[in-house]
């Protein structure tokens, strides 16, 4: 079992569905028509600290290597998108800010133009990515927050693979009126895709005299198939067998005692 019997049951755990991450965001460099410079180099570019306007309205203050964005600066282009941090051959590397017109805002780590290493991605919906980032995507370990089915809060701290939950990783649940509430593990196990996959252990909502509380088996997209069992709060097995498409066996069914 991956994890002890712990924690109070909600009645919306079932219909918890953890969103897709949208991880296909990029930064588009439009510095190509200079307007003005003041420091240039031998050649005629700029070079050094410059406030560059190019001729679609983009903005750049900072510093300058041979006509490339290098070092310290701020970059406002002209549909409101607002990135503030260190630059590198004329792309975002290190650290910085990028600050959508839409309200999303990425702070983290940059390389060659992409988040890469560690940064936290907050959408204006209030919802929030904080972890590892391999060339645009979230991978490998990292903490993904919403508001989920309900006004329910969720949570998932675990492993992502190319923008996705995927391994091992825990969702936890609270209530949204209730800041002050402990947070509630309702799943713990594998994932694959953003979707339960393998070996897991997931709390039910069901409250009914005699109905189980717990279930600790195998998991296929995201519904229970496989070997598995039912379990009451107390830890009483109620049911041991085989599920398919997330139905059990009646025949394996058994009375808790």
């Amino acid at each position: 079992r991956l994890c002890p019997l712990s924690g109070s049951f909600s009645s919306d755990v079932d219909k918890l569905v953890v969103r897709r991450l949208l991880s296909d965001i990029k930064f588009v460099s439009h510095v190509n028509s200079l307007v003005s410079a003041k420091l240039l180099d031998e050649k005629g570019f700029a070079h050094g600290k410059n406030r560059v306007v190019t001729k679609e309205g983009d903005e750049y203050d900072g510093l300058w290597r041979h006509g490339k964005r290098w070092g310290e600066g701020r970059q406002v282009f002209s549909n409101g998108d607002i990135y503030e941090g260190t630059f590198e051959n004329d792309v975002p590397s290190g650290e910085g800010t990028y600050k959508f017109f839409n309200g999303n805002k990425y702070e983290g780590a940059w390389v060659n133009g992409v988040q890469h290493g560690s940064g936290e991605f907050v959408w204006a919906s209030g919802k929030s990515y904080r972890g590892d980032w391999v060339e645009g995507k979230q991978h490998g370990n990292g903490v993904l927050s919403d508001v989920g089915v309900g006004g329910t809060l969720t949570k998932y701290e675990g492993m992502f693979v190319d923008g996705t939950e995927s391994g091992k990783g825990t969702l936890w649940t609270k209530p949204a009126a209730n800041m002050e509430a402990d947070w509630e593990e309702a799943y713990c196990g594998q994932w694959l895709l953003g979707s339960f996959q393998g070996l897991g252990r997931f709390r039910t909502g069901e409250d009914k005299p005699g109905e189980a509380y717990f279930y600790i088996g195998q998991f296929k997209n995201g519904i229970r198939d496989g070997k598995g069992e039912f379990l009451d709060k107390e830890g009483n097995v109620l049911y041991d067998g085989e599920y398919v498409g997330g139905k059990w066996r009646t025949n394996d069914k058994k009375e808790s005692s």
